[in-house]
């Protein structure tokens, strides 16, 4: 028996010694893997320099670039990507041809996303590429004629990166405070920047009101009195002085609302102006739906039901300031954007439905946002 125990405690011994002398502690994860330093849908980013901000990259590639993940999925085999994700496929083709340095097939590759994918998140990669680029020129050629066109080109190019999926917290902070640099150059400057805007000079009798109504329609701007007043540093619309020429931004108005993190984007001609925190509807009641701004009222009145008023004022009012309100539709009745008496309750789940904002940050989208503003509110 003891020759027996003694054979079965050497094959113990033996059976171990090999799994430590065979088996490795250093061995790195798979790709696709908890702890992988890669995936197939992983793309490299440079951070985006904020003046005054320690993010800046070096010129140059970093030493370990941060990744920035398209929806790409990140332990998709390449085979099954061009099924499910043709887009992500192309992506995957261009990042080996870039590490292979055939920028001929890069640049080939960039033309089919931008053509056959249009609106995909692979086409807003290369938009963002372009962007940081045209950041570059900006921060290389400052404030002159030629630094502010790249600044509109960097504006228009980088806003659309606002809304790819899979976006770190992290960047698209950065992000923002880079349109918000960007903005200030442009659109809330003196300087005139082709394609960006126009000049005007009021006659007797025009107002902001009426000018917005009509004549800066007509050539292209659908804005509001209030976001004139402030590009041209008026404390109100009524200040508008006949002779003096005002600086007038291009482009429709535009509001997106991310459900994912809180946040109201106000953008005009398709680049970023301004962005605030937002509450939103509990048990996920707001929509994900495209609507139109149909009225607008200054120190509403509350209806919470057929028939029930609440006046402004009365502490159960619970809409702020301001509404801003929907257009009703079959699917969808009685949404809108309000102030609330309760700062905290924004950045949260709080409302019914409606997007709920501080009534500084209101009575600002108010001013700046036209009758007839399209509002998408996303994922």
């Amino acid at each position: 028996m003891s020759s027996r125990l003694f054979l079965l405690f050497l094959a113990v011994v033996v059976y171990f010694a090999y799994q430590s002398w065979f088996s490795s502690d250093d061995e790195a994860p798979s790709a696709g893997t908890e702890g992988s330093t890669a995936s197939p849908g992983d793309v490299p980013i440079e951070t985006i320099e904020v003046e005054g901000e320690e993010i800046a990259e070096p010129e140059g590639e970093p030493a370990e670039p941060r990744k920035l993940t398209l929806n790409m999925g990140e332990s998709i085999e390449a085979e099954r990507a061009s099924v499910a994700n043709p887009a992500a496929a192309l992506m995957q083709e261009r990042t080996a041809a870039r590490q292979r340095g055939d920028e001929d097939q890069v640049r080939r590759l960039n033309e089919r996303i931008r053509k056959e994918f249009p609106d995909t998140d692979a086409a807003r990669w290369l938009q963002f590429e372009e962007g940081r680029e045209a950041l570059r020129r900006y921060r290389g050629l400052g404030k002159t004629t030629e630094g502010l066109q790249a600044a509109q080109e960097a504006r228009l190019l980088l806003t659309p990166a606002l809304f790819i999926r899979n976006v770190s917290a992290r960047e698209r902070g950065e992000l923002r405070r880079s349109l918000k640099e960007l903005a200030q150059a442009v659109l809330f400057s003196s300087r005139h920047v082709e394609g960006a805007d126009f000049r005007y000079v009021p006659r007797r009798g025009d107002t902001l009101e009426k000018l917005c109504r009509r004549t800066f329609r007509s050539r292209g701007a659908h804005v509001a009195p209030g976001l004139v007043a402030s590009v041209n540093r008026m404390r109100s619309p009524r200040d508008l002085r006949a002779g003096e020429s005002i600086k007038v931004p291009l482009g429709k108005t535009h509001i997106v609302v991310q459900k994912h993190e809180f946040r109201l984007y106000l953008l005009v001609g398709g680049a970023y102006v301004a962005d605030f925190t937002v509450g939103l509807g509990r048990d996920d009641l707001t929509p994900e739906h495209e609507f139109v701004i149909d009225n607008k009222m200054r120190n509403p009145d509350w209806f919470p039901r057929p028939g029930e008023k609440i006046p402004f004022g009365d502490p159960r009012n619970i809409l702020g300031t301001r509404w801003l309100g929907f257009k009703n539709g079959s699917d969808y009745r009685g949404f809108g954007i309000h102030g609330t008496q309760d700062p905290a309750s924004t950045g949260r789940n709080s409302s019914s439905g409606c997007v709920r904002m501080r009534q500084a940050d209101v009575e600002l989208v108010f001013d700046w946002t036209p009758h007839g503003t399209r509002v998408s509110i996303r994922r």
